[in-house]
């Protein structure tokens, strides 16, 4: 079984995100959760983000949860999720194959790339597996 929240957990207050992903790991003995986040709240372009959505009526009640790449792999474990990995897209966008990057950026002409670079610094990719039968979950890799 596949959860995917993408953007989802940091508008829920961090006691029902505990309960939701606890209750996952306890009914799933063998599943994957897949999280596409905001991270790195507190540093100036992560507080200017945070205004902006505040601003639209968009309170991040679960705010906390997002702190950092190690707060969102806490939260993981302290639900039962592990192992877990979480990594800025960033790193992710890193990650593909060199041939993708560049048809990528063939596609996409970066005005702003430090923008964007800035932006992919305050998103991240985590996943995280419960095993129960051994399918080897945790081996799945970006």
């Amino acid at each position: 079984t596949l959860f995917v929240a993408e953007c989802v957990l940091v508008y829920l207050d961090p006691g029902h995100t505990r309960a939701l992903m606890a209750a996952l790991a306890g009914q799933f003995g063998s599943a994957i959760f897949v999280n596409y986040e905001m991270v790195n709240p507190d540093d100036p372009f992560g507080q200017v983000m945070v205004r902006n959505l505040e601003a639209r009526g968009c309170p991040l009640a679960g705010l906390e949860g997002c702190s950092d790449i190690a707060g969102q792999r806490t939260r993981f474990a302290e639900a039962g999720w592990a192992p877990s990995e979480v990594i800025t897209m960033n790193v992710a966008y890193a990650r593909l194959p060199h041939d993708e990057i560049k048809r990528i950026e063939r596609i996409e002409i970066f005005d702003e790339l430090e923008g964007w670079v800035l932006i992919n610094d305050h998103y991240c990719l985590g996943w995280a597996t419960r095993d129960a039968l051994g399918l080897g979950l945790a081996s799945i890799q970006l």
